[in-house]
């Protein structure tokens, strides 16, 4: 049994045989370019908040997107960590 997140789901999948390893190349360069192009498009950033309840994580988030202004929990990792995304002055606020 494997299992993987974001990247590692690629990886999981060639460890499983599920995709071949040229296979799982070809997907993570594609989402590279396509991650890349939406940076491009509007620059944008993650940041990881450890040790901080999801709930309070959620209301700043909140608090701070506006039109043209966001940021949102994207990845709820583990009890005490959660990824935010958004639009770099958006992360820097948060």
């Amino acid at each position: 049994m494997v299992a993987g997140h974001s990247l590692g789901e690629f990886s999981a999948l060639v460890a499983a045989g599920a995709l071949s390893f040229e296979d799982g190349l070809k997907l993570v360069y594609a989402r590279a370019m396509a991650m890349q192009k939406a940076c491009e498009t509007a620059p944008s950033t993650m940041a990881a908040i450890i040790a901080l309840a999801d709930e309070t994580i959620e209301q700043i988030c909140a608090e701070i997107s506006t039109l043209g202004n966001v940021v949102v929990p994207a990845n709820y990792n583990c009890l005490g960590q959660v990824v935010i995304s958004g639009n770099v002055d958006a992360i820097n606020e948060a």
